[in-house]
Order: C-alpha cells, then sequence, then structure tokens
C-alpha cells in the first residue's frame, strides 16, 4: 500500500511540477551514472546525478544536462590540454561506445536516474546537499576553496567554500 501511496505522490508532483529535461538529458544524466557509478549503489548513481543537477543551478556551469556532462575545460598542464569534468568524457573508447539498454548496468542506472529527479524536482530532496563536485575516494585531487559535504559509496562530495 505503501509503494503506491508514493507512487500516486510522484506521479501528482510530476503533474504540478514537470521535470525541466527531456528525453536526451535523461540519457546523458544516465549515461554518465552508468560510468561514473556503475556496480556502486542505486544511492551512488543519485548522488553522481544530482551532482550534475547542481552544476546546472550553478553560475559558471552549462544550464543543460549534457552540456554539463561532456563539459571540458583547458588545462596547459595535460598532454591533451583539457581536462574533462567526467572522466569517463575523456576515455575515447568509452566516448565511441553507446551503451545498450540490455548491457549489464544500464537498466540499474537509468532507475536510478529517475529516482534522483524525482527527488531532486518532485519532493526537493538532494543527497548531496548541494555538491557541484566529487571524486573517487581513492584519488587525492588536493582541491583547495571546496568544503567536504559527503561521502557516498566511493565517491567523496564537495561544494565551493
Amino acid at each position: 500500500m505503501t509503494e503506491i501511496l508514493i507512487a500516486v505522490t510522484t506521479w501528482l508532483s510530476a503533474l504540478v511540477t514537470p521535470i525541466p529535461l527531456n528525453e536526451q538529458d535523461v540519457y546523458c544524466l544516465t549515461r554518465n551514472a552508468y560510468y561514473e557509478a556503475k556496480g556502486d549503489s542505486q544511492m551512488s548513481q543519485i548522488a553522481v546525478t544530482h551532482v550534475v543537477l547542481n552544476r546546472m543551478n550553478t553560475d559558471g556551469f552549462p544550464k543543460k544536462a549534457c552540456d554539463v556532462v561532456y563539459q571540458k575545460n583547458k588545462n596547459p598542464h595535460n598532454e591533451s590540454g583539457v581536462t574533462c569534468q567526467f572522466s569517463w568524457t575523456c576515455d575515447r573508447k568509452l566516448m565511441g561506445m553507446l551503451p545498450e539498454k540490455e548491457k549489464s548496468g544500464w537498466s540499474e542506472s537509468l532507475r536510478a536516474v529517475q529516482e534522483a529527479l524525482a527527488m531532486y524536482y518532485h519532493r526537493r530532496v538532494d543527497v548531496t546537499q548541494g555538491a557541484t563536485y566529487y571524486h573517487a575516494t581513492y584519488v587525492n585531487p588536493g582541491w583547495r576553496n571546496v568544503e567536504k559535504v559527503t561521502t557516498i559509496g566511493s565517491h567523496i562530495y564537495y561544494k565551493a567554500k
């Protein structure tokens, strides 16, 4: 009974507050969740998605999901001269490969993105508490001017100070 109530509430919320994203945006978010947090928990994939949504609502970042996911910055210290915001987007092998819906983990990533969107736009819940950056727990990027917000799964989340 509780699941039905949640489904009806989410559906009614969608009528009142539609999600301002199109099918291509959802695909980009799903692809990002898939490559950034595949094999991690659903909450990790939700958190990765919330970072993209937070960036869309933060000055200095693009306003469209796909533009945020594929954003690159100039970096003279990098061999290619650019830095990708999400590491998988710099991997030529992954960029040429489109995950298929039958591929392991794709449907889980899509469900995580759908849940992330419902949480963010309908329930006003952001599991990252406004984070616009994250990295895997096994790296130390030495970032400055950011404060740690939380750790979810294998990622540590930050927002600007």
